[in-house]
């Protein structure tokens, strides 16, 4: 079997102390645990890579047209380059992630216009619509970017 070094940072030490401890604990070995540990969060990883590959395959210049009341009465035309992650047609809204890893909040209103917000963060996003938008919409978007969607409870 081989054999590898790892070398580790006096601040570390506690962590890998209780890892020793639990792995003991559980019936374990430390060796079996911290291996464990690395085939989880290479899974993960993998898991988080592939959906980025996914999404960036599906980017593609858009366009939206912004007019209307909620516009301010406006006509504007914004750009990017993004992919539709989640929609919902009842409410005319569209939820778009961008190249540089932003979200475009994108309502269509046929009678009242058409208006955008931009998000650092879905978290951002759900927590300034979710008394407006259905759950399902943000759900679909968190899904879409391999993120768990958590409703929090204060």
């Amino acid at each position: 079997m081989p054999k590898i070094t790892l070398y580790v940072k006096d601040d570390q030490l506690p962590a890998w102390d209780r890892a020793r401890s639990l792995s003991t604990a559980a019936g374990g070995s430390l060796s079996s645990f911290v291996s464990g540990a690395i085939e989880r969060e290479v899974a993960r990883l993998d898991d988080e890579l592939t959906a980025e590959a996914a999404r960036t395959r599906l980017m593609e210049p858009v366009e939206l047209q912004l007019r209307g009341t909620l516009n301010d009465n406006r006509l504007q035309t914004i750009h990017f380059t993004g992919a539709c992650i989640a929609r919902d047609e009842s409410q005319s809204i569209r939820i778009f992630t961008t190249r540089g890893g932003r979200f475009v909040l994108h309502f269509d209103h046929p009678v009242e216009g058409s208006t955008y917000k931009a998000y650092d963060t879905l978290e951002t996003l759900r927590d300034d619509y979710k008394d407006v938008m259905d759950d399902r919409l943000i759900n679909d978007a968190f899904a879409a970017m391999g993120k768990p969607f958590v409703i929090e409870i204060e």
